[in-house]
């Protein structure tokens, strides 16, 4: 006998009630006036690099024509969703802005926005000024270069912002070259309230590691996650994962990421989340890399050794790239040979192909896009974004829902007029995501 849950007896016995349903779309960012006039034959080049906790502002860069038309200027730019209001023009309408560029010591040609805070408020990243990447703060939409230790030379970049930006982390150059691979990077922190730089020991005791980057703060400001590296053997080459964790007082100690075993230190540690107990990225080194996490009961305390992640099949590599405000659901990009895919992993169902998910969790069709990477999911997990080609161009793209009214009846009950939220695809995950 047919066993018809409460939605279908509402559907009888009500018919033609309203019922409030999640409606989801993958909508790309676009780009900003002018384009990318570089190369014709793209009509877009742009990226989101972080969202905002509750999902509704993003941020990353686009590309515009220059005041001469000729040459082809990256900004920093902000992007809401079609219910939020545009943080970085007040009173303005949602959709795709640039951030105003930085100071006016010389023409800014190059802008990335490549973090913004957990409320939303505040943006950092670099703008290129007299040819100097100077590391940036954006509130209010105003640009304010942050403050830089005596070695540095207005060379950096600062990555990711805290719960309201009391916390910013990043890196800086003691060297203007810094295309150079063996210019060192030195991991930063800077003091919101203050603008000033605290710098983070990136030094380890028995080791050639001279130099590293700060990617990712905890909601607290009191965990940071990065990498250091031997500068001796070029930028990227040796990376150890590491985190900055709270000492009583106003003390950081830096602690290696250890692998699934003492030998395995090499990595990337690339986020943490919200509440400091879950740190994500990889072990190993390019192109031989696994996405993993490690787990904690604490801020106050030492992870524990690295959990891999499985392959999507075929597969080679893979970085976990962000994650959840509690870190159940983790995501990251997935690599065969030159091709990059989105993957999503939970404890639960492990790896699994996040393209295919999305594909069958939003009412817009996937047909035009590759999605490549994603860089950010909002602390409920709703809402997640990342870098992709449409239509054979470069294109940020968002997956987020929205409420909408819908009539219950028997036909849309069996025959949904709206696919199910991705957090609906598949067995359950996390109960908690399935109201």
């Amino acid at each position: 006998m047919l066993a018809l849950t409460s939605a279908a007896i509402i559907a009888i016995l009500f018919p033609g009630i309203t019922v409030i349903v999640d409606v989801c779309t993958v909508e790309g960012i676009g780009d900003l006036p002018g384009g990318y006039v570089e190369d014709p034959a793209q009509v877009t080049f742009s990226s989101i690099s972080d969202i905002s906790g509750d999902g509704v502002r993003a941020v990353g860069y686009g590309t515009q024509a220059t005041l001469t038309g000729v040459e082809e200027a990256k900004a920093g730019i902000g992007w809401t969703k079609k219910s939020g209001k545009d943080p970085f023009l007040p009173g303005g309408s949602p959709g795709l802005v640039a951030l105003p560029y930085c100071d006016t010591s010389g023409p800014t040609v190059d802008a990335f926005a490549s973090g913004i805070s957990f409320v939303g408020k505040t943006v950092v990243g670099y703008a290129t000024c007299s040819g100097i990447q100077t590391p940036m703060i954006w509130e209010n939409g105003v640009p304010t270069p942050l403050g830089l230790p005596p070695y540095a030379s207005k060379t950096g970049q600062a990555s990711k912002a805290s719960l309201v930006s009391e916390v910013i982390v990043g890196w800086v150059s003691p060297m203007k070259n810094f295309a150079d691979e063996r210019t060192p990077r030195f991991p930063m922190a800077w003091r919101t309230a203050t603008r000033q730089p605290v710098g983070l020991v990136h030094e380890m005791p028995g080791s050639s590691a001279n130099g590293g980057e700060a990617f990712d703060v905890s909601k607290s400001g009191k965990s940071i996650v990065g990498t250091i590296f031997d500068t001796s053997q070029g930028r990227f080459t040796s990376p150890y994962p590491v985190c900055w964790r709270p000492l009583p007082g106003n003390d950081l100690e830096l602690n290696i990421l250890q692998g699934p075993t003492a030998t395995d230190e090499r990595g990337t540690a690339t986020a943490i989340s919200a509440d400091g107990m879950i740190a994500v990225g990889c072990i190993g080194t390019y192109p031989n890399t696994r996405a993993c996490r490690w787990v904690r009961s604490s801020e106050f305390v030492k992870f524990g050794n690295a959990e891999i992640f499985e392959l999507l099949p075929g597969d080679e590599a893979s970085t976990a790239t962000a994650l959840r405000g509690d870190g159940f659901f983790v995501v990251g990009v997935s690599r065969r040979g030159d091709n990059l895919r989105p993957f999503i992993w939970d404890q639960n169902q492990k790896t699994r192909d996040l393209t295919a998910i999305l594909a069958v969790s939003t009412k817009t069709p996937l047909t035009d896009w590759r999605l490549e990477q994603p860089t950010a999911m909002s602390e409920d997990g709703k809402v997640i974004a990342g870098a992709g080609i449409h239509n054979g161009s470069p294109e940020g793209w968002v997956y987020y829902c929205e409420k909408e009214k819908i009539r219950v009846t028997l036909k849309n009950y069996f025959f949904p007029p709206t696919p199910n939220p991705w957090w609906k695809v598949g067995p359950p995950a996390d109960e908690r995501l399935r109201s």
